[in-house]
């Protein structure tokens, strides 16, 4: 579940940000291109080993928050056949899915314009089309600026944080259910070689 939607985030936002890049709004020291001869701007789904174009964007997943605040609160429904045996069991709860997209660029300059860019594109265009799927998020978090080097040259770095959030259902095989609820944990000391047997 938490990889699908990772992955999922991942390619919009990177869909997203290289058709805006492409558009013809776009200034021209920024236009994203997939001809290598006019691309102005990179656009990254994951930290390369080495960048080949600066400035460039990196979109990546960070670590997602599926806390529960009451368990009882997620469970939807059971289904249950004909003899009134437990069929399945449907949850639901939120996930939170924090995207991150770094900003580098040669110059100060720069990586404030694409932030700002970055920011707008975000805030006002995305929200609807992510909604539309499901998603929404109402916390955007921009860094500071920061300073590293690549090839012996400065490079300028901001990043963007965007929390997005989402509802989500699992449905549990009533049997698996059942035998979990079985399974007895009146051991004293659990070791590398205890067993437990339903």
């Amino acid at each position: 579940m938490q990889i699908k939607y990772c992955n999922w985030l991942k390619n919009s936002y990177v869909s997203l940000l290289r058709f805006c890049f492409a558009h013809d709004s776009t200034p021209q020291e920024y236009k994203y291109s997939q001809d290598n001869k006019q691309n102005k701007i990179a656009i990254y789904r994951g930290f390369p080993r080495r960048p080949e174009l600066f400035p460039c964007l990196v979109i990546e997943a960070e670590a997602s928050n599926a806390s529960m605040s009451y368990l009882g609160e997620e469970m939807f429904s059971e289904t249950r056949d004909a003899d009134d045996h437990l069929v399945s069991v449907n949850y639901g709860g939120s996930l939170t899915i924090p995207v991150k997209i770094t900003i580098m660029a040669r110059t100060i300059t720069d990586a404030e314009r694409l932030t700002d860019l970055c920011a707008i594109y975000i805030r006002y265009l995305f929200r609807n089309k992510f909604a539309k799927y499901g998603f929404a998020y109402t916390h955007i978090h921009v860094s500071a600026d920061s300073q590293e080097e690549a090839d012996n040259e400065p490079v300028f770095v901001k990043t963007i944080t965007v929390d997005n959030y989402t509802e989500f259902t699992a449905n549990v095989d009533g049997s698996l259910f059942l035998d979990i609820e079985r399974i007895s944990l009146d051991f004293t000391v659990l070791s590398p070689t205890s067993t437990i047997t339903p």
